[in-house]
């Protein structure tokens, strides 16, 4: 295995487990307002989500999308100080 098919072994993982934290593929889709079919393919690893999509899973599931998109930086934002 190469140091991409790594990486998307990695970046899928991730998708599972994010749309996993929201419930499943049924709620991340309707809490997205995506069809619940596309979410079973980046689910399944057949296809990358956009980046507005990408954007849309990573607050729907409250995670950082730097994080979700590489791998890097903390998984959960850290509060701000008020």
């Amino acid at each position: 295995m190469n140091q991409f098919e790594n990486e998307d072994t990695a970046f899928f993982e991730r998708i599972r487990e994010t749309i996993n934290l929201i419930g499943n593929q049924n709620k991340a889709s309707a809490q997205m307002g995506i069809a619940v079919s596309s979410v079973a393919r980046w689910y399944r690893g057949e296809s990358d989500p956009s980046r507005t999509n990408l954007v849309k899973l990573a607050r729907a599931a409250g995670v950082n999308v730097q994080w979700l998109a590489t791998g890097e930086g903390a998984q959960y934002p850290t509060p701000s100080p008020e």
